[in-house]
């Protein structure tokens, strides 16, 4: 019995379990395990006699046409047999239909369906995979081969290949998920110009070992077909091909990742991920993680990442689909250095109406260029250079920008400048003619002291 793909979480019933003991007597038990042929189930359970003191080695694969597994102790073998046998119970969903054998899509007998219970031949009312609604998850196992000819007119959930697929006419099924399984292959009978179509934007994975019919010439040109956009052997097919078979399989599907970034940043700036999440599939099956330097990880869509240094950085997108299909793009950002803006110490005019040249000798030197800006003071002259003279008092702001990378940088300084001066006296007539009882007292305020 075919065991089916993980990706879809399912786990299947097996017929027995068999342990070995260190004397390699065979015993036979009651439980589920995989294996890959189609045995039935049975309840039947052969007679135990079992020491307790014999020795079983926990999971110890054996070579045998069966599945062959050893344990540590009975109570391990009861343990897990009430568990798996959990898990045989309810790994299948009532709807599901896998192949029972080779033969056309639309004959019943090619097929089985899960009743919730067990796999049986689905009946009329039932009828074949997308004939009637409900059909769910639905596999052609490794060993069968499944023709395909027509439009399949109603859909079910997903459709797994693990054996093979012929197309032998125009045809088309109403899945969202089509799958090619390692051992699976999609084959179009002849030398014919046969198109597979699906709903757009489904979604097509293939694994390593999956593979699409490339033979035949190109005027015969076989092609699977998703709303408008066209996936064939001959790449481009009419002008309107996304990709060929061949680069369909390379990638693993049509999972296209094309993360991005605001890069190239400066120090200092806020560096924006983006995932540009792809358009095939529900987006609901897509698992996002972003990886990067500094133990960076992240499960948001489109991160921020704060605090980088100049440099050159590597972030990597990772999308898992259906919790077992990875898909990793890279994207390469770039952190340029930010110049040196040094608009020096404070200064102060020595006199109301009087100039002071600013110092702004200590930035960056090489390929940039300067503006001296403010809100409140006045620049004279030198605005675009180090060295500019102003005439008032206010805060001054010199901007530096890299000439090759757009990043600046910034730095203010203060510039007083003392109030205008003022002259005030105080006099004191003389008493008596010829004496030297006057006085006069000047008073100076404004200016800078001292005073001459």
């Amino acid at each position: 019995m075919k065991t089916d793909p993980p990706m879809l979480g399912r786990l299947s019933k097996i017929d027995h379990v068999i342990l070995i003991s260190q004397e390699n007597s065979v015993k036979s038990g009651f439980g589920y395990i995989p294996d890959n042929n189609k045995t039935k189930h049975t309840d039947c359970m052969d007679k135990l006699t079992m020491n307790p003191k014999e020795n079983f080695n926990l999971f110890e694969r054996k070579n045998s046409k069966k599945s062959l597994y050893s344990y540590k102790g009975i109570r391990i073998l009861l343990l897990l047999g009430l568990f798996l046998f959990s898990i045989g119970m309810f790994a299948q969903t009532t709807g599901d239909y896998r192949s029972a054998g080779s033969g056309n899509w639309t004959s019943l007998g090619t097929w089985e369906r899960w009743d919730g219970d067990s796999w049986e031949t689905p009946t009329v009312g039932q009828g074949y995979p997308g004939q009637i609604p409900g059909a769910n998850d639905v596999t052609i196992q490794s060993s069968d081969t499944v023709g395909l000819i027509g439009s399949i007119p109603e859909s079910f959930n997903s459709l797994i290949v693990e054996g093979e697929l012929e197309i032998n006419g125009d045809s088309s099924l109403e899945t969202q998920i089509f799958i090619i399984a390692s051992t699976g292959y999609i084959d179009w009978t002849g030398n014919t110009n046969y198109d597979l179509e699906f709903p757009a934007n489904a979604l097509i994975l293939i694994e390593d070992g999956g593979s699409l019919d490339q033979g035949g010439s190109c005027s015969a040109n076989r092609a699977i077909i998703l709303g408008s956009v066209t996936y064939s052997v001959c790449n481009p097919n009419a002008g309107n091909d996304e990709i060929s078979f061949s680069e369909l399989e390379n990638q693993g599907g049509n999972v296209e990742l094309n993360p991005g970034s605001n890069s190239p940043i400066c120090e200092g700036e806020d560096l924006e991920l983006y995932s540009d999440i792809p358009t095939v599939g529900d987006p609901s099956i897509y698992d996002i993680v972003w990886t990067g330097p500094n133990s960076f990880n992240s499960t948001l869509e489109d991160p921020v990442v704060a605090g980088l240094s100049a440099g050159n950085y590597t972030y990597t997108l990772t999308i898992t689909v259906l919790e077992s299909y990875s898909f990793s793009e890279d994207v390469d950002v770039v952190v340029d250095q930010s110049p040196v803006a040094e608009a020096g110490t404070s200064q102060e005019i020595a006199c109301s109406g009087g100039t002071v040249a600013l110092d702004g000798t200590g930035s960056s030197t090489i390929d940039v260029s300067y503006l001296w800006t403010t809100s409140d003071g006045t620049i004279d002259s030198g605005s675009t250079t180090l060295t500019p003279t102003v005439s008032s008092a206010g805060t001054y702001t010199l901007t530096v920008t890299d000439l090759d990378s757009g990043c600046l940088s910034s730095d203010t300084v203060d510039v007083t400048e003392p109030s205008a001066l003022s002259l005030s006296d105080t006099v004191t007539d003389v008493l008596i003619n010829g004496q030297s009882t006057g006085a006069i007292d000047i008073t100076v305020s404004g200016g800078t002291s001292p005073y001459t």
